[in-house]
């Protein structure tokens, strides 16, 4: 079974909450959404950045 999670509003807090859905285990796909696209879609890429290079330490 795939387990996906959408976070709406990725700004202060959805940003952390982001950050921690991004480093933990058990989720398949993780899906960003923001009124800001420019801001969303740059949060979304740093804390891709961010768990790729902690899964791989």
């Amino acid at each position: 079974m795939s387990r996906t999670v959408m976070v709406f509003g990725v700004g202060e807090i959805g940003g952390w909450a982001l950050e921690s859905l991004a480093r933990s285990e058990g989720l398949d796909t993780l899906i960003t959404a923001d009124i800001r696209e420019d801001w969303g879609a740059y949060r979304t890429g740093m804390v891709a950045v961010g768990s790729a290079y902690e899964w791989s330490s």
